[in-house]
């Protein structure tokens, strides 16, 4: 039957359209998840000033005159001093790897795993699936290259600290830390460098030291004997340790692991530990515990990573000295120059006071008409120098203000499609508590990179995510301090934060004081610590443009919405 009104055809032809606009729009909207949640933004952090003494050894100089260092105390030869190495700006002699198979050399993955979030030690459980009647069996090796001392150094105690990986449950376990007699080569992920494919000539796993060059004399580095040469370990470890469900690091220390860290840096050797749990508990299904890489985080944040405590008395040393140190958060204190003819190497160690924080330590030296770029002194120096300089940063991780942040972090693990599918949101958070997220940028090769311009002074934090497994990882908490680096850089940012502050809709007065108070006081104060009484005018206003009491005024014209009238100084007191 025909309608007595026939709809004309173009309007026919769009009704079509919209019906079938719709329906994929109520399709998608059916299909769509939940968008994620924002990663949570941490709270901001306070510093702590420093407070502590400060001491040095010095070996190889000569000539040395006492009291040719004001300020300095001698100390009592031998003086002890503490370093810790672990992978991160300073020291990159750190490698550990997952190897993993069953006891008699039968496997289910030959992996080279020498890059990941964790290492794993125990045996897994449901619902992992048994291959050939069992379930996998997994233990860490640990190879410690670079680790120097002074000569004559004497290590007097010896801590290895693995941090644990958060576990939902987990029971009481029994730790080892073993020697390992052969050494070997931690690989670069196997063939494909991506830790899921086989392992390249040389490189370690559960059956081979070095693949198709040395075997291990029973698989998983399993044959322990204190006869036989062809040993793996010793019988006994160098150490046991306990864990707890909650605890958040294991840690060995002993006298036979001191007396081995003194033997092996003597001889110029690598430290060569696999630790695993106890033979029971290898046997029991389930009994796995994921332990914190040394290439866990990202680069500027090295919290979660295995790391080598060593004390040692600087025997030999031909001048022990200290002095007592008192500064302010963000501040920088470098001390005179101390003449030391024909040094060969020095050590450094801050004893902080209960309560404040550790500065950073950096040292710089040369001799003939030569100087060095300023080094960090958290480990010896082996350096041959005539005078050295030291200088204390009360900050973390320096990020100048107006140059960005910069960070990277590595992970091959990526089960759930490909690596550049994968966002990875980062947030940071100010001194003023504003919270800015962005993402890091896939550069290939399993690694990400991030770069964000902080622009406020002082210490901020930051914390990532990824979810390449299915489930959310969240990083630890990071930190980094902005800092003015010179007095034309601050009038640069002052001016910047001057425009920004223009441009607000925020009132002026209270609400754009609230909102841009805190960082306009910090800044204020970084770059009076720059002026002098030459530069900084107090009387009658600058002579010119431009100088810091003019720039300051437009900043508080900006604030307030009224430019300050009159000088700082004098004091105009009113007539009678």
């Amino acid at each position: 039957m025909t309608s007595k009104f026939p709809l004309p055809r173009v309007l026919v032809g769009v009704g079509v359209l919209a019906l079938a606009a719709l329906a994929v729009f109520l399709v998608r909207t059916w299909d769509r998840s939940p968008p994620p949640e924002p990663i949570a933004a941490p709270a901001p952090v306070e510093p702590r000033p420093i407070s502590g003494v400060l001491r040095v050894s010095l070996h190889g100089a000569v000539g040395a005159v006492d009291g040719a260092e004001p300020g300095w105390t001698r100390v009592p030869d031998p003086i002890t001093h503490t370093g810790a190495w672990v992978n991160g700006p300073t020291y990159q002699g750190h490698a550990d790897n997952d190897i993993r198979g069953f006891v008699d050399g039968r496997y289910r993955y030959a992996f080279n795993q020498a890059s990941q979030i964790h290492t794993r030690v125990g045996r897994v459980g449901v619902p992992a699936r048994p291959v050939l009647g069992e379930r996998e069996l997994l233990r860490t090796l640990h190879r410690w290259t670079d680790v120097r001392l002074p000569t004559n150094a004497w290590v007097t105690h010896a801590r290895f600290e693995v941090p644990v990986e958060d576990l939902p449950e987990q029971r009481p376990l029994d730790l080892f830390l073993y020697q390992v007699h052969k050494d070997w080569l931690p690989g670069e992920g196997g063939v494909e460098k991506d830790n899921f494919s086989a392992p390249a000539y040389g490189e370690v796993w559960w059956n081979e030291a070095m693949r198709d060059s040395v075997p291990w004399s029973l698989p998983g580095a399993g044959y322990a004997s204190d006869d036989d040469p062809r040993a793996d370990t010793p019988v006994m470890p160098l150490d046991l340790a306990g864990y707890d469900p909650g605890d958040s690091t294991i840690a060995f220390e002993s006298g036979a692991l001191t007396r081995y860290v003194q033997d092996r840096l003597a001889a110029e050797e690598p430290l060569l530990f696999l630790l695993k749990l106890s033979d029971y508990l290898e046997d029991t299904e389930g009994s796995i515990i994921p332990l914190y890489s040394s290439n866990h985080g990202d680069s500027r944040n090295t919290a979660n990573r295995p790391r080598l405590v060593l004390e040692w008395n600087a025997a030999g040393s031909d001048r022990e000295i200290e002095r007592p140190v008192v500064l302010e958060y963000g501040r920088s204190l470098t001390l005179p120059r101390i003449s030391a003819p024909g040094l060969k190497a020095l050590s450094a160690t801050f004893l902080p006071e209960a309560g404040t924080a550790v500065p950073r330590v950096q040292i710089r030296g040369g001799s003939a008409g030569e100087t060095s770029d300023w080094m960090d002194a958290s480990i010896p120096l082996i350096r041959s120098w005539d005078w050295l300089e030291i200088r204390l940063d009360a900050f973390v991780n320096p990020t100048p203000l107006g140059e960005p942040f910069k960070a990277e972090f590595r992970d091959t693990w990526v089960p759930n499609g490909t690596p550049e599918d994968h966002e990875v949101p980062w947030v940071f958070v100010s001194p003023s508590g504003v919270v800015h997220r962005v993402s890091a940028e896939y550069r290939g090769d399993y690694a990400w990179d991030v770069e964000f311009v902080p622009d406020e002074v002082g210490r901020w934090v930051y914390r990532w995510e990824q979810d390449f497994t299915g489930t959310t990882y969240h990083s630890p908490l990071g930190a980094f301090d902005v800092i003015v680096e010179s007095r034309e850089a601050g009038m640069a940012a002052l001016e910047h934060l001057t425009e920004r502050i223009r441009s607000s809709e925020l009132q002026t007065g209270g609400p754009r004081v609230e909102a841009f108070g805190p960082a306009f006081n910090r800044l204020e104060r970084a770059i009076l610590q720059f002026e002098t009484p030459e530069t900084f005018p107090l009387h009658g206003g600058s002579a010119a443009p431009g100088q810091a009491g003019d720039l300051l005024d437009a900043a508080r014209e900006a604030l307030i919405g009224t430019r300050p009238e009159g000088p700082r100084l004098p004091l105009e007191v009113p007539g009678p």
